[in-house]
């Protein structure tokens, strides 16, 4: 990796459907101070964030999961700590960045200080559990924790197939191009079964167009 080499290129993990999905969940609770987990480029949510909310606080340690093979080809040739500090300059003094683990940067947050936390860190099963419950506390009562690529419900694509893969980052898919099981698993599990899907509710950008999300989220 070249130190200050920024990635100029396209690498598409946020879609427009989940840009709108997210800014619905920011202004049902009039979020002003938010934290994500896993910002990695901050061309995605971070950028929705910092449009809309005063403090964006981002957890990452920039080194992309183990398990994503163009995470893994990013990091060896560019910046991508430089790269996210690039795509959020715009944004000024409100995007903080805390370039920690997960665990550890719960460790050091008071409980309740978030109106909207966003997980998007390591997708597998065991990691979006544990991110579940580094995180839930620390949003205030009323506010939303949220999270992206849940796909659906376990059921919707057989438990015994997505318990296969829960170690792995995605699989192929016929309703999506591919899912994610560790997340479907662990967001179903984590809160027994009541989190809310967009992927269960379509919606309709300005421009005519329908499609869903795969945002999940809880009101705490």
């Amino acid at each position: 990796m070249e130190a200050g080499k920024i990635f100029r290129g396209s690498f598409v993990a946020f879609s427009d459907f989940d840009r709108a999905a997210i800014r619905v969940l920011i202004n049902r609770v009039n979020a002003r101070r938010a934290l994500e987990v896993g910002s990695w480029l901050g061309n995605g949510s971070t950028q929705e964030l910092g449009a809309h909310c005063d403090e964006v606080y981002c957890v990452d340690h920039w080194q992309g999961n183990p398990g994503v093979q163009r995470h893994q080809e990013l990091i060896e040739t560019f910046d991508v700590f430089a790269t996210f500090q690039a795509n959020t300059a715009i944004f000024g003094r409100k995007i903080r960045p805390l370039k920690m683990s997960s665990k550890d940067a719960a460790a050091v947050v008071a409980e309740s200080a978030f109106d909207l936390i966003f997980l998007d860190a390591d997708h597998t099963y065991e990691a979006t559990l544990a991110d579940i419950g580094f995180w839930r506390s620390k949003v205030r009562r009323g506010g939303i924790l949220c999270g992206h690529d849940c796909e659906g419900r376990p059921d919707d694509f057989g438990r015994l197939l997505l318990d296969e893969a829960r170690d792995l980052d995605t699989i192929e898919s016929a309703r999506f191009p591919r899912i994610h099981p560790g997340c479907i698993l662990a967001i179903d599990e984590g809160f027994s079964g009541r989190a809310n899907l967009f992927s269960e509710a379509e919606l309709t950008l300005g421009d005519g167009r329908k499609g869903f999300s795969t945002i999940w989220y809880v009101t705490t």
